[in-house]
Parts: structure tokens; sequence; C-alpha cells
């Protein structure tokens, strides 16, 4: 997961793996993790 240093703001590309992994880890398959963020007109 990737942290900001200091104040500096996440930005979006980070914000968006973030989340992929999150859901990545919430996955209910055994043999595989897997998370997809699907991103429009960003």
């Amino acid at each position: 997961m990737v942290i900001s240093k200091g104040s500096e703001r996440v930005s979006r590309t980070d914000t968006y793996l973030n989340c992929a992994e999150v859901f990545a880890y919430r996955s209910t398959c055994i043999k595989r993790k897997y998370g997809a963020v699907i991103v429009r007109n960003d």
C-alpha cells in the first residue's frame, strides 16, 4: 500500500492501486487474490 509522506497528496494512480489492493484482499478465491479498478475519464 502506498502511503504519502507528510502532507503530500497521494496521486490518483496510487489511490486506484490502493483500492485494487484492498479489493484483492477481500477476494473469496483461495488460489489467487486479484483486485481491479476501472477508471473512466481521469
